[in-house]
């Protein structure tokens, strides 16, 4: 077995990567109710309390996962029912979900294999360990070397559990209007296209999404650094400027890609991405920055047009079904590709990104060859998904060029088809990354007419970068 990826604090400040014994010999019912109160997994707070009368590993395993609201009535099913694969998949999703605290009650009748699951677990993941010891005196033994505070105010630590920096999401908006799509209509004419062909109350909705979407475009273009937006690590990633009102000097193509794809990975329908992509599309005009979109972006597929919104509601359901992260990850990444399974078997861990924000595929990838490189944006709500993922696949073997997706999607799809069924999503339609919106972006330097980059999956392997004298410079 290879070394875990290196432990983060998923929480800062007084109680950060540390281990708190609380002590509470009296077993009072106040403070078993105030901690269970705490537990809130999208605030980053989990509370569990032990099976009574167990004293395996995988039990106490089986316990976590029911605390983060999965089934342990399905571990069996995906395997994970052994304590080796049931703990790395709960450092998986502990790590990705960024839980920051991990209560467990009773731990005074934990076993010493179990606490130290739960050490390893704290080291991993760097979550903030309570151990709610019903007993006295404190026997601390085998937590010994690592930093532990022993305390009696159950108070203070559910308000450090409740504090700013692990606040539940917010509840996505069910309200959304809709918003109807407007037809064969670029950049320049798009609002009066939408003001010619819709009514005053629909355009007002359509403007305000296109509005939204130019917005976006021009703070892109404007205030930030491209390299911020960089698909790779710094040392490989292409270099970028900040662009102003003064013609880019490079465009960091990923970059382009991943933003434009960003407006549309999580748009809740159609006409929003369309309206979105055109006043991006405009707002970057404004800055000096010419992109093309497809004239006949309406009838493309790709992001936002063809594939299925990952919201909250749809992460939730599938983390509630299938406890597997690499079989969880499979669904969400078909869901907001609209990829075959055999284009989905062969993606790397490498592909994505550290933020999990996109799949960036370049080069030999299973048996294709892009020889740009082409990213397909992953919804905000699908993130955590295959970050767990990832770590998952990592736990076991650090190789970089490990298939990401492979374990959950079968030889022959069988295994992502099974998930479709059980967590009842219907799925996209399915096309190549080759055909989708993305691979025919465009860029034209203002100055020039003619056509400077076209970003598209074809055969080769250079990395080439676009300048705003027209030249295409190729990166070492």
């Amino acid at each position: 077995m290879t070394t875990p990826p290196p432990a983060r604090s998923a929480h800062r400040g007084e109680w950060a990567a540390s281990i708190t014994v609380l002590v509470d010999p009296s077993d009072d019912a106040m403070v078993t109710r105030a901690l269970r109160a705490a537990h809130c997994p999208a605030g980053g707070v989990v509370t569990v309390h032990p099976t009574p009368a167990t004293r395996s590993e995988a039990a106490l395993a089986a316990d976590l996962f029911v605390a983060l609201g999965q089934s342990p009535t399905r571990l069996a099913a995906y395997r994970l029912d052994s304590a080796v694969l049931a703990w790395r998949a709960i450092t998986a999703w502990m790590a990705a979900e960024r839980i920051a605290h991990l209560v467990v009650l009773r731990a005074h009748r934990l076993t010493a294999g179990q606490r130290q699951r739960l050490l390893t677990l704290h080291h991993a993941t760097g979550v903030h360990l309570v151990l709610v010891w019903h007993a006295h005196p404190v026997d601390a033994r085998d937590i010994v070397g690592y930093p532990v505070r022993i305390t009696r105010d159950h108070a203070a630590l559910v308000a450090a559990c409740a504090s700013p920096g692990t606040t539940a999401r917010p509840s996505p908006d069910t309200m959304i209007l809709p918003v109807p799509i407007v037809f064969d209509a670029d950049a320049g004419d798009f609002r009066a296209a939408a003001r010619r062909e819709h009514s005053s109350e629909d355009f007002a909705r359509i403007d305000a999404v296109y509005i939204s979407g130019m917005r976006a475009g021009c703070r892109w273009a404007a205030d930030c650094s491209l390299d911020e937006r960089a698909h790779a690590e710094p040392a490989d990633a292409f270099s970028g400027t900040n662009l102003s009102s003064q013609a880019a000097a490079g465009i960091d193509q990923v970059a382009l890609l991943r933003f434009l794809g960003a407006l549309a990975a999580d748009s809740p329908s159609r006409g929003h991405t369309v309206a979105r992509l055109r006043g991006a599309q405009r707002g970057l005009h404004m800055h000096g920055i010419r992109v093309e979109l497809p004239p006949n972006l309406a009838f493309s597929v790709g992001p936002g047009l063809t594939t299925v919104p990952v919201t909250e509601q749809t992460a939730d359901r599938i983390r509630s079904v299938i406890p597997s992260p690499t079989h969880a990850a499979a669904l969400a990444a078909l869901l907001c590709t609209g990829s075959p399974a055999p284009h989905l078997a062969s993606i790397p861990v490498s592909a994505l990104t550290s933020d999990a924000g996109a799949l960036v595929l370049s080069g030999a990838v299973g048996r294709r060859h892009y020889r740009h490189p082409t990213a397909h944006p992953i919804p905000a709500a699908a993130r955590p998904l295959l970050a767990a993922a990832r770590t998952y696949v990592q736990l076991r073997d650090t190789d970089a060029n490990q298939l990401l997706l492979s374990g959950g999607i079968g030889t022959t799809g069988q295994h992502l088809r099974t998930s479709v069924r059980m967590c009842e999503v219907n799925p996209p339609a399915l096309h190549p990354w080759s055909d989708g919106w993305l691979t025919r972006v465009e860029v034209q330097a203002m100055s020039r007419p003619r056509q400077v980059r076209h970003f598209a999956a074809t055969p080769s392997a250079d990395r080439r970068q676009v300048t705003a004298t027209g030249r295409l410079t190729r990166r070492l």
